[in-house]
C-alpha cells in the first residue's frame, strides 16, 4: 500500500513512491543509530573501568606484599626466634 507522490526537486519532477515498509526502515535505522551510540559510551566506559581496576590490582598487589614482607615477617621471625629458645638449635623454614 504505497502512496505515489510527484515532488520537484531542484527543477525536476521526481516521482517518489513512500510505503510502510519504507517508514518502518527509517523507524528502525533510528533507533538503531541511538543504540550504536549508546553501545560506544559504554565501550569506552568499560575500557576506562577495566584500566582503573587493573590499576587497582597493581596498588593492592603491592600493598599486599609490603604487608606481608613487614607484619607477618616480623611475627615469622619472632616465633621462630621463640622456637629456636624452645628446642635448642635454629628453626628452618
Amino acid at each position: 500500500m504505497s502512496e505515489s507522490m510527484l515532488t520537484k526537486f531542484k527543477g525536476v519532477n521526481v516521482k517518489m513512491e513512500v510505503g510502510t515498509d519504507d517508514l518502518l526502515a527509517i523507524a528502525v535505522s533510528h533507533y538503531e543509530q541511538g543504540l550504536i551510540r549508546q553501545k560506544r559510551l559504554l565501550e569506552k566506559a568499560f575500557r576506562s573501568d577495566s584500566r582503573s581496576k587493573a590499576e587497582k590490582e597493581k596498588v593492592l598487589d603491592r600493598n599486599t606484599k609490603s604487608f606481608l614482607k613487614v607484619t607477618i615477617g616480623k611475627d615469622l621471625q619472632t616465633a621462630c626466634s621463640a622456637l629456636e629458645s624452645a628446642s635448642m638449635g635454629p628453626v628452618r623454614i
